[in-house]
């Protein structure tokens, strides 16, 4: 398999959030557009207002949640991977993945495969809350072992 270095990654992962963050603005502006081509309901009715309500709480999840990653590799990039703010900022994407997973699961109402979504999203979730109890457990670890030099 190939390998790259860490420092490669995380610059390919930055580009990655980048671009995740400036298809989630795009996607923003043209909602309307395309929900109207995906939603198969007469238009200006409560179901539209809710499915553009559920869509656009998805997508500022997904704003939060882009912007704690790049606060996250912008760490890494520094060395500052054992700290307070790293757990803050895993901590913060997980309750994202979580919150947008139940968004998709409502609209799936109107949109039977986003129940799939959902349940992927909330996976997604649970395993960022996995690690982020490992890099609490190894930040508190790693203070034990500073303190004791």
């Amino acid at each position: 398999m190939l390998k790259i270095s860490s420092k490669l990654s995380v610059r390919i992962s930055l580009t990655l959030t980048a671009v995740f963050l400036a298809a989630l603005a795009v996607g923003a502006v043209a909602m309307p557009w395309i929900a109207y081509s995906m939603m198969h309901m007469p238009q200006d009715t409560v179901g539209e207002t809710l499915v553009f309500l559920l869509v656009y709480a998805i997508l500022a999840a997904g704003g939060v949640a882009g912007v704690l990653m790049l606060r996250l590799l912008r760490l890494v990039q520094k060395g500052q991977v054992f700290t307070v703010t790293s757990i803050s900022s895993l901590r913060g994407v997980s309750w994202c993945c979580v919150l947008a997973g139940f968004l998709f699961a409502l609209l799936g109402w109107y949109f039977p495969l986003s129940l799939a979504v959902g349940f992927v999203a909330v996976f997604v979730g649970l395993c960022l809350r996995v690690m982020k109890n490992v890099l609490e457990e190894a930040t508190a670890i790693k203070s034990e072992n500073d303190l004791t030099v």
